[in-house]
């Protein structure tokens, strides 16, 4: 599998997408980066459903489709799939949601998301 298979997730699909993503996976995590604090990400109280509404519904949002390859006997191959809010100034907070690799596949065929 190329090391960088990555898909495209056109706003107009991201609900669905992320959706559908969130209820096939392995894992989901949340965290923040609030530089005015840290330059490390850190734990957020906020849900799940929390950040994926900020992400849906503010601009700017960066969605991401990834392969991640095995690359070492701590993490198996899989896709990330997620967002980022991406604010200027404030708190940006992440989604991140791990799907092994049958079902992102599947899930990015499904959706006829386009290959970068």
């Amino acid at each position: 599998m190329p090391f960088n298979l990555q898909f495209k997730i056109p706003p107009a699909k991201a609900k669905k997408v992320l959706g559908e993503a969130i209820s096939l996976s392995k894992k989901v995590l949340v965290d923040q980066l609030d530089c005015r604090v840290s330059f490390c990400r850190q734990p957020t109280d906020k849900t799940v459903e929390e950040i994926l509404n900020m992400g849906l519904n503010e601009k700017p949002t960066h969605y991401h489709f990834i392969y991640r390859p095995k690359l070492s006997e701590m993490f198996d191959e899989h896709f990330d799939v997620g967002l980022s809010t991406m604010k200027c100034t404030g708190v940006d907070y992440f989604l991140w949601i791990e799907l092994d690799f049958n079902t992102g596949w599947e899930l990015a065929k499904k959706h006829k998301l386009e290959r970068l």
